[in-house]
């Protein structure tokens, strides 16, 4: 028998603390069931005017989910200052039981039913204490909700939300949901589309509409250099390791360099990376070869293909067939082609003697050398064919071509 009543007293003591710690409870984060808290302040002389003495409460709260099957709705009071009720003064979350006879309208004052409240509606709740159920509840007209709303930036540090012109302050108490799941405010992204619920410059509630992915590109090295575009409204460069971020949907997607465009339609998933793929536009390197001219004056231009080099260093050509033009003051331009077909090769062009050389005779590998040595008469524009191939072409050929 003492040990029975040991066990219940120690039972009671344990039941005791808990009473008491939720009574003194006072974070934003506590649920109270019902009836349990909704008589607290009934006849409490400091109440406000807004809660009736004869058990039914007005309350401002934020909509953080919707049991139809139990005919349940959590809520959690909106911390106001001014003439609200009492529960106003500090946010907890309550657990409150609807009827078919709960009067539940929109914020135009028509009828609607439980299941269209969303989390992050703020409403007016009127709640009877005594049969332990919502007499109405009205989405309030008195606070804005602006949809649709992307580009913000949030300011952790400023308790800010920006966009466009327009700045928003918000509180530790701003509640913010993905579906019907809490998020935080600082994952808000400038791609992601929201709903903004508040009133004056402060926001109370922040609901996701749409969230954003990423887009990773495949196989577009053709590209670098060149653009892409995402939808309508993004157009971006296009660099190394590209990752984007954009809002989920699907998109067509068109990458360009040049001649060369690609096309995909890409669909993003919330928190998910799809992959661009353009690997069939992937191209074989063309092989080059290091090309050192040496001209003579020092003063004289080159020109291959049209376009002016700097001689000062190696120029990289592909192999293949290139045209080169000399133009010094005093002389009449010069101007050959020759064939590219080694990993290096030395050329040199002399503007003052009328005879040209090759003075390699044998093709050898990528870390030697090969040169041809070229010379012009300053009287008249002289055109020459070159091979940069001592290996197939003799000094004494060359001389002919030249000459004869």
């Amino acid at each position: 028998m003492k040990r029975q009543r040991l066990i219940i007293g120690a039972f009671l003591i344990v039941l005791i603390i808990a009473m008491c710690a939720c009574d003194n409870g006072s974070g934003k984060n506590d649920t109270v069931i019902g009836n349990d808290v909704l008589m607290l302040g009934k006849g409490d002389e400091k109440a406000s005017t807004s809660d009736r003495e004869d058990g039914v409460v007005d309350i401002v709260a934020v909509i953080t989910g919707v049991d139809t099957s139990k005919k349940t709705l959590n809520a959690k009071t909106v911390v106001l200052e001014g003439n609200h009720s009492e529960y106003n003064a500090s946010q907890k979350e309550y657990a409150l039981k609807y009827s078919g006879s709960t009067d539940i309208k929109d914020a135009y004052g028509k009828a609607i039913s439980a299941g269209q409240l969303k989390c992050g509606n703020i409403v007016n709740v009127v709640y009877d204490s005594n049969t332990d159920k919502i007499e109405s509840i009205e989405i309030s007209k008195e606070f804005f909700e602006i949809k649709g709303v992307t580009g913000v930036n949030v300011s952790k540090t400023g308790k800010t939300l920006a966009y466009g012109k327009s700045t928003y302050s918000y509180s530790d108490y701003t509640l913010a949901f993905d579906k019907e799941d809490t998020m935080n405010i600082s994952d808000v992204s400038p791609e992601d589309v929201i709903t903004l619920r508040g009133i004056g410059n402060k926001v109370y509630s922040i609901t996701l509409e749409k969230g954003h992915g990423t887009i990773k590109l495949s196989g577009y090295t053709q590209f670098l250099g060149g653009y892409i575009e995402i939808g309508d409204s993004k157009v971006l460069k296009v660099v190394e390791d590209m990752s984007i971020t954009v809002t989920e949907g699907t998109y067509r997607v068109i990458i360009s360099k040049g001649d060369v465009t690609a096309t995909r339609n890409i669909t993003v998933e919330r928190g998910k990376t799809a992959l661009a793929e353009f690997d069939e536009y992937l191209q074989n390197p063309a092989k080059q070869g290091s090309i050192e001219f040496v001209l003579k004056p020092d003063n004289a231009k080159l020109y291959v293909d049209g376009v002016k080099v700097d001689t000062k260093e190696l120029v990289a050509l592909t192999y293949g067939v290139h045209t080169f033009t000399v133009v010094a003051t005093g002389y009449d331009n010069y101007i050959a082609t020759f064939v590219v077909d080694s990993p290096y090769e030395k050329l040199t062009i002399d503007m003052d003697n009328n005879s040209s050389k090759n003075e390699s005779t044998t093709k050898q590998n990528s870390s030697t050398k090969s040169q041809t040595t070229t010379k012009a008469s300053s009287s008249s524009t002289t055109r020459h064919q070159l091979s940069t191939n001592p290996s197939t072409t003799s000094v004494s050929n060359i001389l002919d071509k030249l000459f004869n």
